[in-house]
């Protein structure tokens, strides 16, 4: 009978352990660092451009565009409205990383010669309105500091169910003894909102510190 029951109960926890693990039947990887180019802004824009910074103080900043889409000031004294916009510059962005040191992303955009700043995540959203792209989905989660590996479908992936996007990301919980980084399946809503429908260790260092 004590073996029955020991039996029994293995097959419980092997039962629950495999619901609740992360799977990915129906992923698709990600394949791109800045998987970003299809995204369609909820704002009116003649000119965008998505930014990736590094931080080493001021003028010192590293900068790159890393997606840009549309013509820039395409009714405007060029010279001059040109220098105006590359000469927009945030604090600071959303998507921060790269501990211990600091790199982050921005967006700026233009609008019949006006010039405007996304520089946080609540702009972000307004920006780009209905989440209803898998890059606005990916964007949305960077920008609430989840992050994906290149190539590796259990550690960075998407898939679209109905309305919605369900992502396969990484989030580091703790920055020193230990080092850890958490596995999610997320659920991201047209809204933004971000639902946790799985959660598991990825990785665990105990002697480390970023």
């Amino acid at each position: 009978m004590k073996k029955l029951i020991l039996i029994f109960t293995l097959i419980f926890l092997i039962s629950c352990s495999s619901d609740d693990a992360i799977t990915t039947d129906g992923f698709e990887p990600i394949s791109e660092k800045y998987p970003f180019y299809d995204l369609d802004p909820a704002v009116a824009t003649n000119y965008w451009e998505l930014n990736y910074v590094i931080a080493n103080g001021g003028e010192n900043n590293e900068e790159e565009i890393i997606v840009q889409k549309g013509t820039l000031c395409d009714q405007a004294e060029e010279s001059v409205c040109v220098k105006e916009f590359q000469e927009l510059q945030p604090e600071f962005g959303f998507a921060s990383g790269c501990l211990p040191g600091l790199c982050y992303l921005y967006l700026k955009h233009q609008v019949d010669s006006q010039n405007q700043l996304v520089d946080s995540k609540d702009k972000l959203l307004e920006f780009l309105g209905a989440i209803n792209t898998k890059e606005e989905a990916l964007l949305w989660a960077r920008a609430n500091d989840y992050y994906f590996q290149v190539e590796r479908i259990d550690a960075g992936a998407i898939k679209t169910t109905g309305s919605n996007f369900e992502l396969i990301v990484l989030k580091t919980v703790s920055y020193c003894t230990p080092v850890q980084s958490n596995r999610y399946h997320l659920k991201i809503k047209p809204s933004g909102d971000i639902k946790i429908l799985k959660e598991e260790v990825f990785s665990r260092d105990e002697n480390s510190c970023v």
